[in-house]
């Protein structure tokens, strides 16, 4: 499974309400009428320790294969309906895109449609002179298992290996 993740920055003439309304239900409807999309995940971001986050919001579309997700990226729906869209709501210069593959480390339950929990996203670089590949030995090997363990225990856990497009 294909993620693409969008980090969202609001437009600074909107206040949050008028940022998350938009999104949900204006933009979303638009999302649902992608070609091949499996899954739409709106993750509206909260401060963390008193600090407020660097984004506003953080969007996965879950699509099959990569050739899912070109067949989409260049689809009609995507450029006129889903990317217009954003201007209306979203700071475009501030805009990350990423492309992931899951590692799953903790499959949890499924979850349901109107189900809400927590979720929390850790973006980083790797080390200079670091490759991919000892990057995903060391996450996968070490890192990852060590934070299924910790207390309290999380209900699923995944890594996601990204790319930035």
């Amino acid at each position: 499974m294909i993620h693409l993740i969008f980090l969202f920055k609001r437009r600074a003439d909107l206040d949050r309400q008028a940022f998350l309304r938009h999104w949900r239900n204006v933009h979303a409807p638009l999302v649902e009428q992608l070609p091949g999309v499996r899954r739409y995940v709106q993750n509206a971001t909260l401060p963390v320790q008193g600090q407020l986050p660097p984004f506003d919001g953080v969007a996965e579309i879950w699509v099959e294969n990569e050739a899912a997700a070109t067949t989409l990226r260049h689809c009609r729906e995507y450029h006129e309906g889903v990317l217009a869209d954003e201007h209306n709501f979203v700071d475009i210069e501030q805009v990350v895109r990423l492309q992931t593959v899951d590692h799953v480390v903790l499959a949890g339950a499924p979850m349901h449609r109107d189900e809400s929990q927590p979720k929390r996203m850790t973006f980083f670089k790797r080390k200079a002179g670091l490759t991919r590949d000892e990057l995903l030995r060391y996450w996968r090997g070490s890192t990852a298992p060590s934070r299924v363990g910790s207390r309290p225990a999380p209900l699923r856990a995944k890594c996601r290996v990204a790319l930035r497009l």
